[in-house]
């Protein structure tokens, strides 16, 4: 006697189309049903990708503008005015500084020293805050101020101390200038020690003379 022979099914392969022939149906209704949703959402993205983009270049320009504008101004009024007109930026930073160290070049030594203050209080982690301090401390030791140079000499030496060892050991000479005007001996001695430790030439020269002077 024959065996029945088994029922023909679906092959894998066409169990597979059939699933995908629905899934694929599913998503032409779906999109067509929200094709208008679908179309504006693509646009918003590309506005706010666009708008991005727009404002990271415009942003960009102005920079490099008002970096432009410190560069081109040449006097302590000019660098007033880039101040104003970009406060609130690096330019308004850079501008501020520079205009303190040109009245400071002129010999204005007390509106030299008014600004450099200002820049401080106004940029208490500027990269440039050692060198306000030590700028500040040159104007008060040439108005005959050894009292108030001293400490401004010394937090120049401690600002800048690791980053850049050329002015703090340049702020140790003028430590020790404004101790030893001041009758501070020791203290004088242990600023001029610092300095010939923490420079060479010029400035460790200067400091090696000021010990002698002072030796017993």
């Amino acid at each position: 006697m024959a065996k029945p022979q088994p029922k023909p099914t679906l092959a894998e392969g066409e169990i597979a189309v059939g699933h995908e022939t629905n899934g694929t149906d599913a998503l032409v209704k779906f999109l067509s049903r929200h094709a208008n949703t679908l179309t504006w959402l693509l646009v918003a993205v590309v506005a706010a990708v666009a708008a991005v983009r727009w404002t990271a270049e415009w942003r960009e320009a102005k920079t490099a503008s008002a970096l432009a504008a410190v560069a081109a101004a040449q006097t302590p009024e000019a660098l007033a005015k880039v101040v104003v007109e970009h406060a609130g930026t690096r330019a308004e930073e850079i501008a501020r500084f520079r205009q303190a160290q040109a009245e400071l070049e002129a010999g204005q030594y007390a509106k030299a020293a008014e600004l450099f203050n200002v820049f401080r209080n106004m940029h208490p982690e500027s990269v440039l805050r050692a060198k306000a301090f030590y700028g500040q401390a040159v104007a008060a030791e040439a108005q005959n101020r050894p009292a108030e140079a001293l400490p401004l000499f010394v937090s120049a030496a401690e600002a800048s101390q690791g980053s850049d060892d050329y002015l703090a050991a340049l702020a140790r000479l003028g430590a020790g200038r404004c101790a030893e005007a001041a009758g501070k001996r020791a203290e004088a001695e242990s600023h001029y020690r610092l300095a010939v430790a923490g420079a060479k030439g010029n400035v460790a020269d200067q400091a090696l003379e000021a010990l002698k002077r002072l030796a017993p």
